[in-house]
């Protein structure tokens, strides 16, 4: 089963095809990563955990709900237009619905509020270590560049800082 990490990779290079702005890579990989919010019981109680998981925080229409906030407050933080962070993170969340969907056994609301039914068509299933494997290259791959090209830490930290600091 894909973990959390893999499933903010995911988003995260896929909106860098698309933006080279690193606080909306970020933000997909947030989005991409906030449905297993819901796996948090599995700390305290794995019976919960298995009654939960996948029931709350999965179907994509959550993500589009919360979308809206986390790109209001991007837009009053960084000066990026709401659209752009509202599609960063909400694409993010429904790819991450859509992966359990195709490459887990387990169930997703997909069409959450509007029907009940759960998708599960798990036909890459057999791919999880693939997918796994190719994540972490591409993990490993970036580490070696960001040690090769001698980046400050901290210099990108504070870019990524908001202007304005009250």
């Amino acid at each position: 089963m894909p973990n959390t990490i893999i499933h903010g990779i995911i988003p995260y290079i896929l909106a860098s095809v698309f933006t080279e702005n690193k606080i909306l890579k970020w933000i997909a990989l947030i989005g991409g990563m906030f449905p297993d919010l819901d796996g948090i019981p599995i700390l305290f109680d794995t019976n919960l955990y298995y009654q939960i998981h996948h029931e709350l925080l999965h179907p994509p229409f959550i993500g589009f709900v919360i979308a809206l906030p986390v790109a209001l407050i991007i837009k009053k933080l960084y000066g990026i237009k709401i659209w752009k962070t509202y599609l960063a993170f909400s694409l993010g969340y429904l790819l991450h619905s859509l992966v359990d969907v195709f490459f887990t056994n387990w169930y997703v609301k997909l069409l959450w509020p509007f029907s009940q039914e759960k998708f599960s068509y798990p036909i890459f299933l057999n791919l999880n270590f693939v997918l796994a494997f190719l994540v972490s290259l591409w993990i490993l791959f970036n580490i070696f560049k960001f040690i090769i090209e001698k980046k400050n830490l901290l210099q990108e930290i504070k870019k990524l800082l908001p202007k304005k600091v009250v």
